[in-house]
Parts: C-alpha cells; sequence; structure tokens
C-alpha cells in the first residue's frame, strides 16, 4: 500500500453507516486549484475498513488510498470538478467491506494542498464499477445521504443479456505477441490493458496475414445473428496516429455467408477511435465501431460455438481495455462515450 505522512493536522472527518460484509467502492469529486497537478491529491483513510479479509487504509496508521484526480503524468484531465477513486500510477483496492453493521469514520488528510473536494461515495450497487461522473468538467450533484437510513432492497436481476464483453485484463500471456503488453491501469476494466507501446512506426493497412504484433482471445457466439462491434480503447498521448487497430476473426462472415476479416488474411475490421476526419480526436477512453463515417457492417458467425478473436496492430500506441459483440443491447448505440469514458460492463465471454 502507498504510505502517507506519518503525522497530518490537516484532514477531514466524516461518518457515516455501512453494513458489514457488504462490498462498497469509494469515489471522490475533486477539483485542483487553478488545474494544476499540483494541487490535485488527497490521502483517504478509514477507521475498519478491509479488502481481501486485512485491514487497510486505517486511520492512525501510514497506510492509505491515493486518490489523485489527473489521469496521467501530463495533468491533460485536469478541467474543473471530477471524480476519481485511485491514482492512475499505482495498483490499489478501491472497493472495501466493513466489519460491522452502523457507523464508520473515513479521513480524508492533505497530500497536495489546493485539493478542493465536495462529494464522497460508497457505493455497494450503482457506482460498484462505474464513477458516478466523468473525470472532468462534471457537474453530477447526487442527494447527500450518510447509509443511516434503511437500504433499498436489491434490484431485481437484469434480463438475459447474450452481449460478449472480453477484458483484455483476462488475456493469456501465451496468447499475447509482440509489442503487446499488459499495463496495469486503475481506469481499465479489471485494472489492466494491453498496450501497444508506441514506437513511432508507419500505420499498417490493410492488416497482415502473419502480424509480429497481436493478441487473442476467445469466446462463445451463436452462428446465423448479426453481432455489432464496439471496441473500447485510448490513444497513448492522446495522439491522432495511435487511435486504431486491426481486428480479425477465425469463422466470421457476411450476412450472405461469404468468408470476411478472417484470421490469416488481409482482410479486418479496422476499428478507428477518431468518427471521421473532421472530428475530434481522442481524449482518455473512448468507443469506437468498426465503421468511419459510415454505417457499420454487422459481424456474423459460420458456426455456433467457440471463436477467436485476433487484435493486431494497426498504429501502435493503441491501449485496449474491452471489446464488446453485441446482438441487442448495443446493437445500434455505444456502450458508452467517444471521449473521456468510464463506461465498465461486466465480463462475459457468451459462456452459457
Amino acid at each position: 500500500m502507498p504510505g502517507r505522512q506519518g503525522r497530518c493536522a490537516d484532514y477531514v472527518d466524516v461518518m457515516f453507516n455501512a453494513n458489514a460484509g457488504t462490498a462498497y467502492t469509494i469515489w471522490l469529486r475533486l477539483k485542483a486549484l487553478s488545474n494544476i497537478k499540483f494541487n490535485d491529491s488527497v490521502w483517504v483513510q478509514f477507521s475498519d475498513a478491509t479488502s481481501g479479509g486485512q485491514p487497510v487504509y486505517s486511520i492512525g496508521t501510514t497506510s492509505g488510498l491515493l486518490v489523485n484526480l489527473a489521469t496521467d503524468a501530463t495533468a491533460s484531465s485536469l478541467n474543473a470538478w471530477g471524480w476519481q477513486n485511485g491514482a492512475y500510477w499505482l495498483t490499489q483496492a478501491t472497493t472495501l467491506t466493513f466489519a460491522t453493521n452502523g457507523p464508520h469514520t473515513l479521513r480524508v488528510q492533505v497530500r497536495e494542498d489546493g485539493v478542493q473536494f465536495d462529494q464522497i461515495v460508497l457505493s455497494p450497487d450503482q457506482y460498484l464499477s462505474t464513477a458516478p461522473g466523468p473525470r472532468d468538467n462534471d457537474t453530477h450533484i447526487l442527494p447527500a445521504n450518510d447509509g443511516s437510513s434503511s437500504p433499498p432492497p436489491p434490484p431485481p436481476p437484469p434480463p438475459s443479456d447474450p452481449t460478449i464483453v472480453l477484458w483484455t485484463a483476462n488475456t493469456a500471456a501465451q496468447a499475447i505477441s509482440g509489442n503487446w503488453q499488459l499495463l496495469t491501469d486503475a481506469s481499465a476494466a479489471g485494472g489492466k490493458a494491453i498496450w501497444n507501446v508506441d514506437g513511432a512506426q508507419p500505420k499498417i493497412s490493410p492488416a497482415l496475414a502473419a502480424p509480429p504484433n497481436e493478441f487473442e482471445m476467445t469466446f462463445t457466439a451463436t452462428a446465423g445473428i448479426p453481432y455489432q462491434l464496439w471496441v473500447r480503447m485510448r490513444p497513448q498521448n492522446n495522439a491522432l496516429s495511435n487511435d486504431s487497430i486491426h481486428l480479425q476473426f477465425n469463422d466470421s462472415v457476411t450476412s450472405s455467408g461469404a468468408a470476411t476479416m478472417r484470421i490469416g488474411t488481409s482482410s479486418s475490421s479496422e476499428v478507428i477511435l477518431q468518427n471521421g476526419a473532421s472530428a475530434p480526436g481522442g481524449h482518455g477512453w473512448g468507443w469506437a465501431d468498426n465503421g468511419w463515417d459510415i454505417t457499420p457492417i454487422p459481424i456474423y458467425f459460420a458456426a455456433t460455438g467457440t471463436h477467436t478473436v485476433r487484435v493486431q496492430q494497426r498504429e501502435d500506441g493503441a491501449i485496449v481495455d474491452q471489446i464488446v459483440l453485441s446482438p441487442n443491447t448495443y446493437m445500434t448505440t455505444p456502450p458508452g462515450a467517444r471521449l473521456d469514458d468510464t463506461t465498465i460492463l461486466p465480463a462475459n465471454n457468451g459462456t452459457p
């Protein structure tokens, strides 16, 4: 765990009520004075929080959750209010449990002066995996609630959704080749993403039949139905030259049954985060489909069962954390925003 200063006279204690044994994710809404990165972080501690069965971030110790609003070293994401629950360079537990029902204490203490905060959220449901708002220019004001009222009944289970959601954090190491590598990233699904480090290499188009830089994942899909493809990625340094990839499948077909976008060929789905030559470039995470100023073409599969998707380099510098194939929910609308997205969908490889 990152350590805080041993003694600190500048802190705020907040009382709240929480249920024992329930997982809560913490979020803070912060603002850095003058949008300067030296004014954007705090330490957070608790009277009795645990993670993995062990005490964490205890008041009176040097253990603390470091919450830093900027999402990279350039601090380009600092712009007025924003939600955050960690630090981009650290892997920290942000989902916590408490040993007893009733009141607990949360302490926010200074790490860098110049920081402001106005809302602290501990959520067991709605914001368990997604922030209450964006990391910059946020306007969300949630109703105050210290948890002392009786908790509402749990929501009904969602309807069955055959949407496939692949987290690249779950990619097997042996399925990653060349320059692609796992990157620890607190903002990514599962806390990790796959990154193709920018080496200033030229764009590759069309795709390669035998690419040196690629990774593969498997999933289960049904033959004869259309799937819409979406990918959440972010370009390294938000550069336009780092915002695209090729996707291929082992047995993808067109609506008429003709082979297309197959592994081992130069045919691919080119996924580009910028949505047309006149559109703005990428900023943070964003969702893109297999279309550039055109209506995307659904993907079909020749057989029901296990399939393989291959992601290979088009432009180096791309970072990918989620691949979605949806026959219904996201058939015509993306899972999230094109810029500064915070949407993390539950992982689902399509296996019943």
